[in-house]
Order: structure tokens, then C-alpha cells, then sequence
């Protein structure tokens, strides 16, 4: 890292000197990769000392378990302890996009090295650290992770570090840290748009089958037990796109799902969202597997997937949009959650019990002709043997059932949300921005005060705010 051209101001003081007085790029690649030590001189990385203590007064305590203040880090946005530890278990699994991690993409037929992404740790002209907290936190995390755990020794046989480019000596006034991270960050249905899973599909069906598969892989991720490993607890989009790789029929379901929902809507507007069916349809799918021999191998994957009911599972989701009579005992217990009065009707966790218990019956059925296959269906597949158990407790009832596919699939352990829908997402982001530029306008507000006790001057009035309309909140159901 380039010297600064003069010494750092103390700790406490209020004015810092100047040390990158001009712009300037560095990148650390290769065996100049950047070290933890780097790192932690870049956030101003300062430990708790044993006879002092700071209460409250710290950032966050580290994987030693010692409060830690960043100095360098002033006046940045609030600090998201759990953002950080998802990107260091992307660094310690080597998802990082780093040229030591893998190939790089493939253009006529030559196979490039792959490189850093070219998102930058920008640091000002004072050494403050602009947008750099969470990459390098996490990081140095990491470095901590790999020195307590023997587990990531597989991964690094040395302590890891990271390549990156670091931009020195940028503007740190108010109007340029407002232009900051003024982006629209990528979900997980935008990193698949851009995979090549679905590069058939026209546009719109793209932007469609990707939202799809981005809420199957989240329902699929609780429910086959992929969020217990305690070395990737972090569903990110790395450790998602690594989940569809290691189960590539998902996109199957979701082909199948978006295909039979795309007429009169049946699933999604009386069952379920299409993301959650194709989750449910791959788990079905996957019922006759062995569940421990899939959880006990060293990695979750479809080579430990007995597929034998893939067809049975495309055709009940394909008779479940078409009305057929013979599971019309699903749609009436249903419809029988409904509350006219709270106009309240089935949550996700009871439309999933009632679907799973007719499966559970469904998949017994007897090989026979298409006529009687219907008699026996319509006979078994009753509102009495679907339906579920609640108890009473006080003034509240509380849902007994807990029904499970088996196979892959375990008891869900909590209720997710539903997907939101774009005019929830619109307005939740909305929201986002304005808290942005409320804060940012605070800002402008307190350097004019600063500016006018300095000169005498009063400052001119801020300007005047409406007030903000509460925040838009996901659904939650089915």
C-alpha cells in the first residue's frame, strides 16, 4: 500500500491531515494479494485495550471476542455485522471473485482467468474508508475463522487473503459520499437472469422462470437442511447458485411449474406462489431418497437422489392446475381457513400441510386404469384425511400439524414469508432511497451549522420535509 504522504492526525482530534492528496489505483493480485494486516490498517483496526474499557462504545466484537473500533471508518453507514459474516464465508469458501479461484468465462472458444470484479475499496483523501467496512471486515473475519478452525485449512492451506483494488485520495465531501453504493443491488433472481440456465426463454420469461427459481431455491434451503452447515449458515447468492448447480432438476420444477401456471394462474393464485410449488414439486419429486445417506455425505448434491416419483410429481402439480375433481378435497379444505370478517384465509404453513398430506396419500395409489386411478383418489384424498389439527390455547389456536414429505425433506422450522409482490418492492425500495437522501440532506445540514458558528453567519433553513408514508411490509401466507 502506497505511504502516506503525513502522519495521521490522533485519535479524537477533529480535523485529519491530508495523506493521499491525489487520486490513485492499487491493485493487490496474485501474491500481492491483500493480507489481513493490510486490511486492518486500512479500517484503522483497533482492539479494546485490557485496562480501559468502552461499554458501548465499539463497532462490534470480533471472532476473539474483543471489541473492536474502526477509526478509519467515520461517518460511515451503520455497520452490518451480518452482511460481513456472509461475505467472509464467501471468502473462506472461495466464492470471492478472485483470479486464484477458478476459470473465468469463455469467449470463442478461449477460456479466459478469471479476475477481480472490479467493484473497489474506496478510501478518502484523509485515509477514511468510504466503502470498504463490510469487505473488509468480513475478511479480516475471515483470516480469524481460518486461524480458530482446522475445517478451512482444506480451502487455505495458508491464512487467506484477498485481491481487490483499493482507490486512494477520493473526494470525501458531502456531495460526492452522497453518489456512494447509488445502486440497485443485485437479488438472487437478477444473478440468475444472467447465468445462462434459462437461455431459451425470451426476455420476459427469463425475468420470470428467474424470480421463480430464486424463491424455489429459498423455500428448498430450510427445508432440506442446507442452512444447517455450520460452515455456510449464509444462504448468499454464491452459496445459492452453488445450491442449483448440485441440483439442477430444481430448474426442471420451475420449467414445469411456470409452464402449467401460465394460463388462468390455477397454483399461484389458489395454492401457492409458482416458487414455492416448484420447491414443493422438486421435494416430492425427491420422496422415495434416503434422507440421512443425502445429509451424511460431505456435500448436498442430486447424486444421493432417488427420482423415481419425478413424473408422479409433475402430473399431481399438472392435475392440481387443471381442477381436477379428484383432488378437489385440496382446494376445499383451503378455502375452508378463510375468515370472512378478518378477511384472513390460509397461511403458507397450512397450504403447504394440506398439500404435503394429500401427496403423502396421492403417491400410494395403486397402478391401475385412468378411471379408476380418479375413483380410488376421489375416495382417499378426503377433506377429513387432509385436513389439520390445531389446539385450543386460550384465545388462540394454534396449528398441531407439521406434515413432511420425507426423503430430503425435513419439518419446516419456521413460517417464511411469501414472495412480495413488485408493487411491495417498489415501495419498499422507494422507502430506501428516501431514507437515503433524509440522511444525506442531515448531513449537508450539520457541515452548513459547522460552516456558520466558524463564520458567524446563519445558515439558510433546511428545507421543509412531508411526512413519509409507512414503510410497505411483505405479505406473508401463501
Amino acid at each position: 500500500m502506497p505511504k502516506p504522504s503525513a502522519k495521521k492526525t490522533p485519535v479524537g482530534q477533529t480535523e485529519r491531515a491530508v495523506i493521499y492528496p491525489e487520486l490513485q489505483a492499487v491493485f493487490y493480485l496474485g501474491d500481492e494479494a491483500l493480507t489481513c494486516t493490510q486490511a486492518k490498517e486500512i479500517l484503522g483496526w483497533t482492539e479494546e485495550p485490557e485496562k480501559e474499557k468502552w461499554k458501548d462504545e465499539y463497532m462490534f466484537v470480533d471472532e476473539f471476542g474483543k471489541k473492536i473500533q474502526c477509526r478509519n471508518n467515520d461517518h460511515n453507514r451503520p455497520f452490518d455485522s451480518n452482511h460481513a459474516d456472509k461475505l467472509s464465508q464467501d471468502i473462506l469458501n472461495r466464492y470471492w471473485a478472485d483470479s486464484r479461484n477458478g476459470e473465468g468465462q469463455v469467449v470463442g472458444g478461449v477460456t479466459y482467468p478469471r479476475t477481480i470484479n472490479g467493484e473497489s475499496i474506496i478510501v478518502d483523501r484523509t485515509g477514511i474508508t468510504l466503502s470498504a467496512q463490510h469487505r473488509l471486515v468480513g475478511f479480516v473475519r475471515a483470516c480469524q475463522k481460518w486461524a480458530k478452525e482446522e475445517h478451512w485449512r482444506q480451502k487455505w492451506p495458508d491464512e487467506p487473503t484477498m485481491e481487490c483494488l483499493v482507490i486512494l485520495g477520493v473526494d470525501g465531501s458531502e456531495f460526492t459520499k452522497r453518489t456512494l453504493d447509488n445502486v440497485k443491488p443485485r437479488d438472487l433472481s437478477d444473478v440468475l437472469v444472467s447465468s445462462g440456465h434459462f437461455n431459451k426463454a425470451d426476455r420476459k420469461e427469463l425475468i420470470k422462470l428467474s424470480r421463480v427459481a430464486a424463491n424455489a431455491v429459498k423455500l428448498l434451503w430450510d427445508r432440506t437442511g442446507a442452512k444447517n452447515d455450520p460452515y455456510s449458515p449464509h444462504r448468499t447468492h454464491s452459496e445459492s447458485m452453488e445450491f442449483i448447480e448440485n441440483h439442477k432438476k430444481i430448474l426442471r420444477c420451475v420449467n414445469h411449474i411456470v409452464r402449467e401456471d401460465a394460463a388462468n394462474k390455477t397454483i399461484s393464485k389458489d395454492y401457492m406462489t409458482a416458487g414455492n410449488a416448484a420447491a414443493l414439486m422438486y421435494l416430492m419429486a425427491a420422496s422415495a431418497t434416503d434422507g440421512e445417506k443425502y445429509r451424511g455425505a460431505e456435500q448436498l448434491t442430486e447424486k444421493h437422489i432417488d427420482f423415481t416419483h419425478f413424473d408422479a410429481a409433475s402430473e399431481f402439480w399438472t392435475r392440481l392446475n387443471s381442477n381436477a375433481p379428484e383432488l378437489g378435497a385440496i382446494k376445499r379444505v383451503i378455502k375452508s381457513k378463510e375468515n370472512p370478517e378478518s378477511l384472513a384465509t390460509a397461511t403458507f404453513r397450512e397450504r403447504m400441510g394440506i398439500i404435503i398430506k394429500a401427496w403423502n396419500i396421492y403417491i400410494t395409489k395403486p397402478k391401475s386404469g385412468l378411471e379408476e386411478e380418479k375413483k380410488w383418489l376421489t375416495k382417499h384424498i378426503t377433506e377429513k384425511e387432509i385436513d389439520l389439527e390445531y389446539i385450543q390455547e386460550g384465545d388462540q389456536t394454534k396449528l398441531m400439524d407439521n406434515p413432511c414429505i420425507g426423503g430430503i425433506d425435513l419439518p419446516p422450522t419456521e413460517q417464511l414469508p411469501d414472495d412480495p409482490t413488485p408493487e411491495e418492492i417498489e415501495a419498499a425500495e422507494m422507502e430506501i432511497r428516501k431514507e437515503k437522501l433524509d440522511a444525506a440532506q442531515a448531513e449537508i445540514d450539520e457541515a452548513a451549522r459547522k460552516k456558520a458558528e466558524k463564520t458567524g453567519k446563519t445558515p439558510p433553513p433546511a428545507p421543509s420535509k412531508k411526512p413519509r408514508p409507512a414503510p410497505a411490509t411483505a405479505a406473508t401466507g401463501s
